[in-house]
């Protein structure tokens, strides 16, 4: 068999996993489920929360760092799906399985941590590392009890508080070389 010949066949054998998992969705993770409304309102609150609560003087500064937090969760978050670490049964989108916790709920608290800590770094990092244990010792081991979450292959919450340091860590990382940049073409 080709090496091209063999991609393909994976490559169909994913396409089959995926209309699997939709189906999946369709019967038990859809609108007909008391949980796809849940993460739907888990998925909005906190962006109508961020609407009214944020600091509008330093909201593209706080709004670049949630976006980053985002971003790099979203990505995580695929890695750990696509390495077979963890999935999600309920979801409001089936081909999006991370969209109301790690999509909007997680950056958005790091976004407040952020706006509450500009003119305090230390204590940025002590919140933002009280914000990760809190997701990966709390919020996660519910998601896990309530069915909202599984973990596979010796994955723990340990895992989980490490990889939510290392987010944020990223995040803060590019958004201060953004901030120098930035501060570099206003002089």
């Amino acid at each position: 068999m080709s090496r091209i010949s063999e991609f393909d066949k994976i490559v169909n054998e994913r396409k089959h996993s995926i209309e699997l998992l939709n189906s999946y969705w369709a019967e038990y993770s859809g609108p007909s489920s008391w949980q796809f409304w849940l993460l739907l309102v888990l998925f909005i609150l906190p962006l109508v929360v961020t609407y009214f609560k944020i600091d509008r003087n330093k909201a593209f500064e706080i709004g670049f760092y949630g976006y980053s937090i985002h971003i790099l969760i979203s990505l995580g978050d695929l890695l750990g799906i696509n390495m077979g670490f963890w999935n999600y049964p309920y979801q409001i989108i089936p081909s999006l399985p991370s969209l109301s916790i790690d999509t909007s709920l997680v950056p958005v608290c790091y976004m407040f941590v952020y706006q509450l800590t500009l003119k305090n770094r230390t204590k940025f990092y002590l919140y933002s590392v009280l914000v990760s244990g809190l997701f990966a010792f709390v919020i996660k081991p519910i998601m896990v009890q309530t069915g909202f979450f599984r973990m596979y292959q010796n994955v723990n919450f340990i895992h989980l508080f490490l990889l939510y340091l290392l987010l944020f860590l990223a995040a803060r990382f590019i958004s201060y070389i953004f901030k120098r940049l930035n501060k570099g073409t206003s002089k």
